[in-house]
């Protein structure tokens, strides 16, 4: 599932100030979450992120860019 979502940002990331939403169950049990933040940031879209912050912010900080 994981190389799907790396090949949707590839493909999404062609287009001029898109933005991918990461949702889900809680998007941030998914562990290569931060991955998928810096490609999104590399390929020029914006991301945003819709959790329940399930995480502590220790485990959070490694989201920031």
């Amino acid at each position: 599932m994981s190389n799907r979502i790396f090949l949707l940002l590839l493909k999404k990331g062609n287009k001029k100030k898109s933005t991918f939403v990461f949702t889900g169950g809680e998007p941030l049990m998914y562990n290569r979450l931060p991955d998928l933040v810096k490609l999104t940031s590399k390929l020029g879209m914006k991301s945003t992120l819709y959790t329940f912050a399930y995480r502590t912010d220790e485990t959070l900080n490694k989201y920031k860019i």
